[in-house]
């Protein structure tokens, strides 16, 4: 899904965001919106951070964890998913 067709939740439903806008306009919009703080990560990098993954595998579905700095680029940056 692109940003043209984005649902944000307002007034407890999911509406599209900037419903009014010409789809391109929308697309980069949500773009900026989502990615705006993601250089921030460099700003609070630790180069001895410690750095945690799991795998959890629960009735055939597995996810994994990931918590702490991981090392992106050359340096190390915090990740919490």
């Amino acid at each position: 899904m692109s940003g043209a067709e984005a649902l944000v939740w307002q007034g407890g439903a999911r509406v599209p965001y900037m419903p009014g806008a010409n789809p391109a306009r929308r697309a980069y919009c949500w773009s900026a919106l989502r990615n705006s703080a993601n250089n921030l990560k460099y700003v609070f990098a630790w180069s001895r951070g410690p750095f945690v993954r799991r795998t959890v595998s629960i009735f055939g579905f597995s996810h994994t964890f990931k918590a702490g700095w991981q090392l992106e680029n050359g340096v190390r940056v915090p990740v919490l998913s």
